[in-house]
């Protein structure tokens, strides 16, 4: 398994994709650097969820991210509101209101087809 660092813009926009290609209904970005995702049902939070996840995207609450990387929860709440540089889908519905970030590390998965000498690993 290849690994490689998750980007905010990139998994926003697989998710818009996902969202619109499954038609899980609305969704409204926000953020700082529209880097959170709310979305209006418990069926699309948890679809949303399990499709990144597909994509190689291990998406976790909050408190899992800050256990992780040995963080407090004030320091993943401010990466998500504050400086806009963590990525966060929400259903903010939810009792409580549920958030997912991804961990800083996706899984990539290898295409079809010979891999191109430009997509080789150095």
């Amino acid at each position: 398994m290849r690994v490689g660092k998750v980007l905010p813009d990139e998994i926003g926009g697989s998710l818009q994709r996902i969202i619109i290609r499954l038609e899980l209904g609305k969704f409204l970005n926000s953020g700082p650097r529209a880097n959170i995702i709310s979305v209006e049902s418990l069926v699309a939070y948890s679809t949303a969820v399990n499709e990144l996840h597909r994509e190689g995207y291990r998406m976790v609450p909050a408190e899992a991210y800050a256990a992780a990387y040995g963080i407090s929860l004030a320091s993943v709440y401010q990466k998500i509101h504050l400086d806009g540089s963590l990525f966060a889908l929400v259903y903010p519905e939810g009792e409580p209101p549920l958030e997912a970030v991804p961990l800083e590390e996706k899984e990539v998965k290898d295409g079809l087809g010979p891999q191109l000498p430009w997509q080789e690993e150095s």
